[in-house]
């Protein structure tokens, strides 16, 4: 993670992981194998919202997932009513 600097606990950062399935699992008859997830991350504060991609290669050819996720950190407070 690398601090923006525009305000205290603001900061970037990107990852990658890769995955080799031990069960596979199948789309159409056809097996998973493995693949490469990469990732950017922003955090501010409690809040952080992460986008990427997975490419997964299949017995006989590849795909990308897009992948988006919000609030990993914790939980946006509700309104008191």
């Amino acid at each position: 993670m690398v601090p923006v600097g525009d305000h205290p606990n603001h900061s970037f950062g990107v990852t990658q992981g890769s995955c080799t399935w031990s069960k596979p699992w199948m789309i159409a008859g056809v097996a998973s194998k493995e693949g490469v997830g990469t990732d950017t991350l922003e955090a501010d504060g409690e809040v952080a919202k992460t986008r990427g991609m997975y490419v997964d290669t299949m017995a006989c050819h590849q795909f990308a997932i897009k992948t988006r996720l919000f609030n990993l950190f914790g939980c946006q407070k509700k309104p008191k009513s």
